[in-house]
């Protein structure tokens, strides 16, 4: 089985032994016969030593063909076909790009623990602040906010808020703003 590359050139080299004729006035013809009745034909000269290079260039546009050849050596005005084999055209280099999904972040599902450090810093005042640091931490998906009774300066700070005081929101809202203060 013979391969030839469909992005790059490649030869079949044989070596030819003839009696009775000259080696430097014969050829050699390799003739490509693909499976869907379509043939190529490349050309070349026999040296001296009955060595034979044939040149088949980038078969483009001929991905997975396969078919058989056949070498033909004309000597003296003879035709013989010495040699013929099978054949398949296939690439000389492959990319395989494999995409990985995106590993989706767990959800924590237990209760966070909560370290709380008195320093002297800021901290949100408003229903608004508290809200934005909420949500930019995703908080409502972590903690444990049901049957929970706010403290007096939680309920302060969401009183502006104008939230149903039986909404989830404002829960999970009073929780956060006691466990931040």
């Amino acid at each position: 089985m013979e391969t030839f590359y469909q992005d790059k050139d490649s030869y079949f080299k044989c070596r030819v032994e003839i009696d009775g004729a000259s080696l430097e006035e014969s050829k050699a013809r390799l003739v490509l016969k693909f499976n869907d009745s379509m043939s190529y034909l490349f050309e070349s000269k026999i040296d001296g030593d009955g060595k034979c290079k044939i040149k088949v260039p980038a078969l483009k546009n001929m991905s997975d063909a396969n078919g058989s050849l056949v070498l033909e050596v004309i000597a003296d005005s003879t035709f013989f076909e010495p040699f013929t084999s099978n054949f398949i055209v296939k690439k000389s280099k492959n990319v395989v790009v494999i995409k990985e999904d995106e590993e989706k972040d767990e959800l924590i599902t237990s209760k966070p623990k909560v370290n709380i450090i008195r320093e002297e810093k800021s901290l949100p005042v408003s229903f608004s602040d508290y809200y934005k640091v909420f949500t930019a931490n995703k908080l409502h998906e972590t903690i444990e906010y049901k049957n929970y009774t706010p403290s007096q300066k939680a309920l302060s700070i969401l009183n502006e808020s104008k939230l149903n005081k039986d909404s989830e929101v404002y829960n999970i809202l009073a929780y956060w703003v006691d466990v931040c203060e």
